[in-house]
């Protein structure tokens, strides 16, 4: 089994840019760019992942800095798999180590917990 280490980054578009932000998988020993998922505009803290495992894929989950919506990704496609409307804007995000729980919070000081 070869061991691959990337790193994933979350990248919005600049304000004086047109056009929409990415998610981009990069190998850490060369820097190239291994996969990329458009259609993101993510603030910090907002991107989480789960890696994968058992044969079955692993996901990206992204909540959009500009809209109440959740971006998820899928590592076997470079596209967006699924768009979930959420009862408000995220400000952060984050999975438990077996993903079977994501806990989002706002800036009014609410925390949303999914299973």
């Amino acid at each position: 089994m070869l061991l691959q280490e990337v790193i994933l980054c979350a990248t919005a578009p600049q304000p004086s840019t047109s056009g929409s932000g990415a998610i981009v998988l990069h190998d850490i020993q060369t820097g190239t760019s291994l996969a990329s998922f458009k259609q993101s505009n993510c603030a910090p803290h907002c991107t989480s992942f789960v890696e994968t495992r058992d044969g079955q894929g692993g996901i990206i989950l992204a909540a959009q800095q500009d809209k109440s919506i959740l971006n998820v990704y899928n590592f076997q496609k470079d596209q967006l798999a699924l768009k979930i409307v959420l009862p408000e804007r995220l400000s952060c995000i984050a999975l438990d180590g077996c993903a079977e729980f994501c806990a989002g919070g706002t800036t009014q000081g609410r925390i949303y917990l999914w299973e």
